[in-house]
């Protein structure tokens, strides 16, 4: 199950980067996603997403400054792993925050008011709450 896991996400990640195969590392980014999977429990669900009375959380850790904005895979390893997203707007002036919660509303086929920072606004680590939002349906966004 858990290699069923990295698969659906190293093929998430594949779509979700809108990268031709040639331009993106995708041995590099399988043995982070790896890493971020190991469990012997077929019934565990992502480390970085964890639901919650309002909706669901996502913990995710912000490289902005990139040429555009996608997800590159997770940084960290289990309960501590967060989804990397690189962002293409600069940390300044909450730009790189605002382009976050612009292309989660997209992934998650939200409206932006659903999407809000709960820590993290000044730091490259961030939680975002989903409201509205239930694990499942986070983890069919994110094809995991």
């Amino acid at each position: 199950m858990n290699a069923l896991l990295v698969i659906c996400t190293i093929a998430s990640v594949r779509l979700l980067s809108n990268t031709r195969g040639s331009e993106f590392k995708i041995e590099q980014s399988h043995d982070i996603l790896r890493k971020g999977f190991q469990t012997e429990d077929p019934m565990v669900h992502s480390p970085f997403l964890r639901p919650t009375s309002a909706g669901v959380t996502l913990a995710l850790r912000a490289q902005p400054g990139a040429k555009k904005t996608a997800i590159t895979g997770i940084y960290g390893e289990g309960e501590t792993a967060q989804l990397r997203v690189a962002v293409q707007a600069p940390p300044i002036e909450g730009r790189a925050n605002e382009a976050l919660i612009e292309f989660l509303a997209r992934t998650f086929d939200l409206p932006k008011s659903s999407i809000e920072i709960v820590s993290g606004a000044s730091s490259r680590s961030k939680v975002f709450l989903m409201r509205g939002v239930t694990l499942e349906r986070a983890e069919s966004a994110l094809s995991i």
